[in-house]
């Protein structure tokens, strides 16, 4: 089996509220185009697919998909045969033993999809001085903050 070249980092809870994160390699045989099979098998269930040629197309530093084991899974996907992109969010009701959410459970308030017109790029969440989701391609981004229950996109509704 081929090794991918490049490791991931996954985050992994354990009781309390320490979060570890590890770097894991992957085989070839773990992905499915751009993304892992766990990945890959939410996007059928939302009825989309990893986008087509994501490496190729854009100038990215971040991956396709933010995976927190146990409480998130979030990825951009296309749909209607490479015509229509979305932003999946996956947040489960993950607590802390101290009965805490995990900060990302804050994305929970809002839609579990975000629409978007063009490809979509690599994603991070950053929380400074609020939790954001940054998308970026190409050099360019754009941040999203879950706010009264809606997608607020750089400062705008």
């Amino acid at each position: 089996m081929k090794l991918i070249t490049f490791t991931l980092s996954i985050l992994t809870l354990f009781s309390c509220s320490q979060v570890h994160a590890e770097k894991v390699e992957f085989n070839e045989s773990d992905f499915i185009g751009s993304v892992p099979k766990t990945t890959f098998l939410l996007m059928k269930k939302h009825e989309c697919s990893p986008i087509n040629n994501f490496y190729d197309d854009f100038l990215v530093n971040e991956p396709p998909f933010l995976k927190l084991h146990a409480v998130a899974d979030i990825f951009v996907c296309e749909y209607n045969s490479g015509n229509n992109y979305k932003i999946v969010f996956e947040i489960s009701d993950f607590k802390y033993a101290n009965g805490e959410f995990h900060e990302w459970y804050e994305f929970k308030s809002c839609p579990n999809t975000i629409e978007w017109p063009s490809k979509l790029g690599g994603l991070s969440v950053k929380n400074t001085p609020q939790l954001t989701l940054t998308m970026g391609k190409d050099g360019g981004f754009n941040t999203f903050v879950c706010s009264q229950g809606k997608w607020v996109l750089d400062g705008y509704s």
